[in-house]
């Protein structure tokens, strides 16, 4: 049974999942409403909690980017970036890869050699061709970006651990599967969830690992 004020207040991708999937339904329920985006503000800065979360927990991820912050003089802009130095960066928390491509970012940015606006006019086909073309932005990172920063409904991220962890768990599926046949698998699973994919994806860290917002 749905509290009254969430089941009066809910969204159309929560009540499309609910209907469609009997495994995120009581999920749903229980955590109810997911907290808003980050949509606004430097989008410098989110592309950097970006970077600094990938292949680590969200809470190494929110330790690094607050030492990356302090080590920016307390905001994460192109220039504060790319003062700050490699070593800086790195001595925050950053490995080698992450410190240099976040310091490279910092100064194409910085210097006008890379412009990144109109993101939110391109389709996700052309914001996700545009963004992997930067150094240090993998398949996850565009992923996190298009869900996150652009607001975009339906996108899924067959490479985020935690997604797979909760798939596994809830759904008994993909346990020993290699990558290629695990990233099959989930698209698949995946198609259900459409247009929603992206609330369907939040649903499943706030299973696992609480509700997510880079």
């Amino acid at each position: 049974m749905l509290p009254i004020a969430f089941a009066s207040n809910m969204d159309p991708a929560q009540r499309y999942l609910i209907r469609v999937d009997p495994v995120l339904a009581p999920i749903i329920k229980r955590v109810g409403a997911l907290k808003p985006l980050r949509k606004r503000g430097s989008l410098f800065e989110h592309l950097v909690r970006v970077m600094t979360a990938q292949q680590v927990s969200v809470a190494a991820a929110d330790s690094i980017f607050a030492r990356v912050q302090a080590a920016c003089g307390g905001r994460v802009s192109p220039a504060s970036a790319s003062a700050a130095g490699i070593e800086a960066l790195r001595a925050a928390g950053c490995s080698g890869a992450k410190a240099r491509a976040v310091h490279e970012l910092g100064e194409r940015l910085a210097t006008g050699a890379l412009r990144l606006g109109g993101l939110a006019r391109l389709d996700d086909a052309t914001v996700y061709q545009r963004l992997l073309s930067i150094r240090g932005l993998g398949p996850w990172s565009v992923e996190m970006v298009l869900m996150f920063r652009l607001g975009r409904a339906d996108v899924f991220s067959p490479g985020d651990v935690g997604l797979r962890r909760a798939i596994e768990r809830l759904n008994g599926i993909g346990q020993g599967l290699s990558e290629r046949d695990w990233k099959a698998v989930s698209l698949q699973l995946a198609e259900r969830w459409r247009p929603h994919r992206s609330s369907a994806c939040r649903y499943l860290w706030a299973a696992t690992d609480g509700d997510i917002v880079y």
